[in-house]
């Protein structure tokens, strides 16, 4: 829908663009070409968030760490839902079950399947990973559970070390998943 609109709106304004730009050059006026090109920007930029505000929902659940900062456990919008970043957090004791990167991984992937089980979807929906490892040297030790968690066909995926992750965590876990059509 908001590729639809976009794409009429943009066509709509590219042809008065033209129809501009061809005054313009005639007429020397260069400035009010592009006066004209960034109202069009204005426009569409208001439509597309307007369109987003009216079609994002926030999903919420207590069995996965909440967010603790000016962010949401996850976003649905447009048929896909964005989880954040989860931390190897067990929700019913508010700390990670043991430093082994293997039990981190497997509680970061669990708080995400919690996230999207409250938006009715599973990890078979996930079609995006971004793995974040305090070191990269635990990447095939997280790669084992994460290999148990999902089936094929497996999810694009990217893993990064990062010098730090909160709370001291050897693994941060973030997610994209489609609702099916």
């Amino acid at each position: 829908m908001l590729l639809l609109v976009s794409t009429t709106v943009g066509t709509a304004f590219s042809d008065i663009f033209e129809a501009r730009l061809s005054w313009s050059a005639r007429y020397k006026n260069v400035d009010y070409c592009f006066r004209c090109i960034e109202i069009g920007k204005l426009f569409l930029y208001l439509q597309t968030k307007n369109y987003l505000a009216n079609n994002m929902k926030t999903i919420v659940t207590p069995n996965a760490p909440a967010a603790i900062g000016p962010y949401s456990q996850a976003i649905e919008a447009n048929g896909f839902v964005y989880c954040s970043g989860q931390l190897p957090i067990d929700p019913a004791t508010g700390t990670f079950p043991s430093d082994d990167i293997k039990e981190q991984t497997r509680q970061s992937l669990r708080n995400a399947q919690a996230i999207l089980r409250e938006a009715g979807l599973d990890l078979g929906n996930v079609v995006k990973t971004t793995v974040l490892l305090a070191d990269i040297a635990d990447f095939g030790a997280m790669n084992e559970v994460y290999a148990e968690m999902f089936k094929a066909p497996f999810p694009a995926r990217s893993a990064f070390a990062v010098r730090d992750l909160p709370k001291g965590a050897r693994v941060e876990i973030e997610c994209i998943a489609a609702r099916e059509k």
